[in-house]
């Protein structure tokens, strides 16, 4: 069956959303370094220890120790972060933070919200996201609703992929590919760059297993494995400097997609049937940065889409399954303001339209 396309839906809002002051105290801190810069709390750069937040920062150096495959693994060893799964490590995702489960908790890739638009039975498809493509995650805790809206009453989790903005060549690489047990394959091949005032980036990273039966004492034995896949392809430019009371005009695109399908067993069946469970999850998202007056200012439009899709049955081979779709646009503007040294004014607005 075809289940619900949800109705258009427009919001507005707009005003200050957050003073910070330098010399307040950090009431609770995680991040692993005082002197770490985080985003999520404030919405703008501020150093870890001049934040009244509770933050943790993953930089992509502690994936490379951790040997995380997935977005999943990477939140694991979170505390207040409880990371769950319906059956297979790759069906279906959950997690709570403080107490909130997932749904209460913004997930951002890039900037663009993750939401699952397609059905409220399955939970978000992040977890098809490969850890090899990602920079840096914060995971801010608490109720951040004041500045991200009423889907950050649990906290915000904000994840950034690679780029090559920073690099020193105009064309970097790698390439990694393991196997283990359970005919268990992941692999990436990824490229970044910069030339000039140009930087790009493109990657893709797939993780598949046979896996094991959830229900081995249930005829027939078969395995529940799972695949997923994902593409991340990111451009920008410094396009103009120093004009006028123009300092910096920094245009940026990014596009994501993610590809996952999982098998699982049903428990309320007397036959181990061979569910199965796909979600397709498309990303893309604008960025036009303007900072002006000497830093005084720092102007951010940004456009965003979400395309999700969803398919589900109670047997993979036989039976109707039921699809899903649903999309999500946004329009945002944020501002800072810089009076003085130490302090900074962030305000803002955006659309948001489900369909």
């Amino acid at each position: 069956m075809t289940n619900r396309l949800t109705s258009p839906r427009a919001m507005l809002c707009a005003g200050v959303a957050a003073l910070a002051f330098a010399p307040l105290p950090a009431l609770a801190q995680s991040a692993q370094n005082l002197g770490t810069m985080v985003i999520s709390a404030n919405r703008t750069e501020t150093e870890a220890n001049k934040v009244g937040s509770s933050v943790t920062v993953i930089t992509a150096e502690d994936l490379e120790r951790k040997q995380a495959a997935t977005l999943e693994d990477v939140l694991k060893d979170v505390p207040g972060l409880y990371v769950y799964s319906n059956g297979n490590s790759r069906n279906n995702t959950r997690f709570k933070l403080r107490g909130y489960d997932s749904g209460r908790v913004l997930v951002l890739i890039d900037g663009v919200k993750i939401d699952n638009q397609a059905s409220q039975m399955y939970d978000r498809p992040y977890n098809h996201l490969q850890a090899s493509d990602i920079e840096r995650v914060e995971i801010l805790r608490g109720n951040q609703s004041s500045l991200y809206g009423s889907d950050a009453i649990g906290g915000v989790i904000s994840v950034t992929t690679k780029s090559g903005k920073n690099s020193a060549k105009t064309i970097e690489g790698a390439v990694d590919a393991e196997i283990g047990s359970f005919v268990t394959r992941r692999g990436s091949v990824s490229a970044w760059g910069r030339t000039g005032e140009v930087y790009y980036k493109a990657s893709g990273a797939g993780l598949a297993t046979h896996g094991d039966d959830n229900r081995p004492n249930v005829s027939p034995d078969e395995n529940d494995g799972s695949r997923s896949v994902n593409y991340d392809f990111k451009i920008g430019a410094d396009a103009l400097r120093d004009v006028g009371v123009l300092d910096l005009l920094n245009v940026e695109a990014t596009y994501n997609t993610m590809r996952g399908d999982a098998e699982y067993d049903t428990a309320t069946s007397a036959a181990d049937n061979d569910g199965f469970l796909h979600q397709d999850t498309d990303t893309a998202r604008i960025q036009v940065n303007a900072k002006m007056f000497d830093g005084l200012l720092d102007n951010t439009f940004s456009a965003s889409r979400m395309d999700a899709y969803v398919v589900a049955r109670s047997n993979r081979y036989s039976g109707t399954p039921n699809r899903y779709w649903g999309d999500l646009e946004k329009y945002e503007y944020q501002g800072v303001l810089r009076p003085a040294d130490g302090h900074s004014l962030v305000f803002g607005a955006d659309q948001e339209r489900e369909i």
